[in-house]
């Protein structure tokens, strides 16, 4: 998560492990500073809400998608 990607067992080891590391730490360090995590190049990262569920998925090329896990939620939901 703090680009520590080089850390043997922690990641894996696909392509892309170092920059995908680069934009998580990225989104964290702008988060911790402003508030609004954000990392160069990347889409914005739009606030949650319950309507769209916007979830960032964080890889090499970030990419946001709404409601990702629906089926999986609306499972635990109807266990409740």
């Amino acid at each position: 998560m703090f680009f520590n990607w080089d850390m043997p067992g922690l990641h894996g080891n696909g392509r892309g492990l170092a920059e995908s590391s680069r934009n998580m730490s990225a989104f964290w360090t702008r988060f911790a500073r402003t508030g609004q995590p954000s990392a160069p190049g990347q889409l914005a990262w739009v606030r949650y809400d319950t309507t769209r569920r916007a979830t960032m998925l964080i890889d090499t090329q970030c990419r946001l998608a709404d409601d990702p896990n629906a089926g999986e939620r609306r499972l635990w939901q109807a266990l409740d």
